[in-house]
């Protein structure tokens, strides 16, 4: 099973750090990494509520969950996200833009293919999850965009 440490907003796959190539393990909790020549020393310790991440002399409270609990956590974070937004469009992974089908104030029907993305050799129409006017758009093609990325935003009918 693979773990994801959260520290505030970022996460590290803790699989990755520990094998990734300028990490070395100096004892059971503790790791040396070099950055811009610099080296650094990172510790995760146990603690009563979970573990603590010490970096440079701070202590830094850190929360640790399965890789899959972490992924549904983000899928849920942007879905909410977007309701707030109305009728937004985002990557549902990573990729490059090809088409934008759409301007700023052209009507929308649900379902109308609105962005192209390629990912993994294949291009992938992202549709309109509701009818309104396009009110933002984020990208352009050739852009290439992270998983969970704001791409557009629809003003739902009701609010046109």
């Amino acid at each position: 099973m693979s773990w994801v440490v959260s520290l505030g907003d970022m996460q590290i796959n803790l699989d990755e750090l520990v094998t990734h190539e300028h990490v070395e393990s100096l004892e059971r909790y503790t790791w040396q990494f070099k950055v811009d020549g610099e080296t650094h020393v990172l510790s995760l310790l146990p603690n009563e509520t979970g573990l603590e991440l010490w970096w440079r002399g701070q202590m830094y409270p850190v929360h640790v969950e399965p890789e899959k609990i972490s992924a549904f956590r983000e899928y849920f974070k942007i879905k909410q996200q977007n309701a707030a937004d109305g009728h937004s469009v985002s990557a549902h992974m990573p990729g490059l833009v090809t088409q934008v089908n759409v301007q700023v104030g052209q009507e929308v029907k649900r379902g109308e293919g609105v962005i192209v993305l390629e990912a993994m050799k294949m291009e992938n129409e992202l549709r309109a999850p509701g009818s309104g006017v396009i009110e933002k758009i984020q990208v352009e093609v050739g852009n290439q965009v992270n998983k969970g990325q704001l791409l557009c935003v629809i003003r739902p009918a009701d609010e046109a």
